[in-house]
């Protein structure tokens, strides 16, 4: 069964993706499509139909779920369509869902190669308070300084923050840009200028840890070492004024998954050498056949 059929169901034709298909004798992809298409294509517009009549009755129930978020942001009747939150929902499923597995495939990869830093890491997990990640100061800067640079070194788009002008505009050192063109910034020739980043064909796990990357002395620097802080030079979250808004949940989620597998288990990479990563278009993606050997950690005997 193919995977814009099932779309084809529950969101309008635009919303489809061409060249997504399952393979149909791979009986894993027919489940995960079939229940998308028996779960939310009558759920969704059922639940949201619900919830919107409550609120219009002063009677609204408080959910804390992606689609009672998207309930509340509506305004208008228009937005309110149930058949829109279906779209919205499913577009929010597909944007969620690809940056966190390939940031995590390429950050295990770089502590599979380099052993010391995986060391370092576990370190820094096992002395750090708890909880991890909901501390307001920085209790795994290491951490987030490997994602950062793993970010950096694989940003998996080459241009970012990409526009379309409505109108036609002209930069202050007279670059024009008439309407209708689309623009953006070039990221991974800004993550890989030497310029700004000595060395910037080489991992460096402690890039972002050093004093020269923390401006203490400016309250607007403040964190700026941290995975889900975009800046200037770092444009992997788009904008400073525009970030990406689920860029802390991307970042706790990766953290998580990657303080479980380092704490729990051992990485090594296969003995043939592989291709990390492949480019399709603007997108720098993990290959599909980047390989890693995990094996379970013993705990160590007191």
């Amino acid at each position: 069964m193919a995977f814009n059929d099932a779309v084809a169901d529950i969101v309008h034709p635009e919303y489809v993706l061409d060249g997504f298909e399952y393979d149909d004798k791979d009986p894993n992809s027919s489940v995960v499509v079939k229940a998308l298409k028996a779960y939310l294509r009558p759920t969704l517009p059922r639940l949201a139909s619900v919830r919107y009549k409550a609120a219009d009755a002063g009677k609204p129930e408080h959910h804390e779920d992606c689609m009672q978020y998207i309930i509340d942001a509506s305004r208008t009747e228009a937005q309110k369509d149930p058949q829109r939150l279906s779209r919205q929902t499913l577009g929010l499923l597909f944007a969620t869902a690809h940056q966190m597995p390939m940031m995590t495939a390429f950050t295990l990869h770089n502590l599979a190669v380099y052993p010391k830093v995986m060391e370092a890491v576990r370190k820094e997990i096992a002395a750090a308070p708890r909880p991890l990640f909901d501390q307001p100061g920085d209790t795994a800067p290491l951490l987030d300084s490997v994602l950062r640079e793993t970010a950096r070194v694989y940003p998996l788009a080459s241009i970012s923050s990409m526009r379309k002008t409505k109108k036609p505009f002209t930069f202050s050192d007279g670059l024009h840009i008439p309407k209708g063109n689309i623009i953006g910034i070039p990221q991974n020739a800004t993550l890989k200028d030497g310029s700004l980043y000595p060395d910037p064909n080489e991992f460096n796990a402690w890039r972002f840890m050093s004093s020269e990357t923390e401006e203490k002395d400016d309250e607007s620097h403040k964190g700026s070492h941290r995975f889900s802080h975009p800046g200037p030079t770092f444009p992997y979250w788009g904008s400073v004024k525009q970030g990406c808004p689920g860029r802390f949940y991307v970042s706790v989620v990766v953290k998580t998954i990657v303080t479980m597998i380092a704490s729990g288990y051992d990485l090594a990479l296969p003995e043939k050498e592989q291709r990390v990563e492949i480019s399709v278009g603007p997108a720098m993606i993990p290959s599909p056949w980047l390989q890693l050997r995990l094996r379970e950690r013993k705990p160590v005997s007191e």
